[in-house]
């Protein structure tokens, strides 16, 4: 089960940062809710995160992760 988890970890935070991407951006684009100051200081950190993590997924490489733990520690 470890194993598992281990293998599919990039996956879900992609995942999870591609669903709160898509969100965000339906709740201030069509639901048309202003976000506040501190939810644009999160989408700084979060939206840079889709990118990095889909780039390690493509190149299947662990060291692309490194400046997302400054994101992940901002978000």
């Amino acid at each position: 089960m470890k194993k598992i988890i281990k293998e599919n970890a990039l996956y879900g935070a992609f995942a999870v940062a591609l669903l709160a991407l898509f969100g965000s951006l339906y709740f201030s684009e069509i639901a048309h809710f202003p976000p506040c100051v501190l939810c644009w200081y999160q989408r700084i950190g979060l939206y840079p995160l889709v990118v990095i993590f889909g780039f390690a997924i493509y190149r299947k490489s662990k060291e692309i992760l490194y400046p997302s733990y400054v994101l992940v520690a901002i978000a």
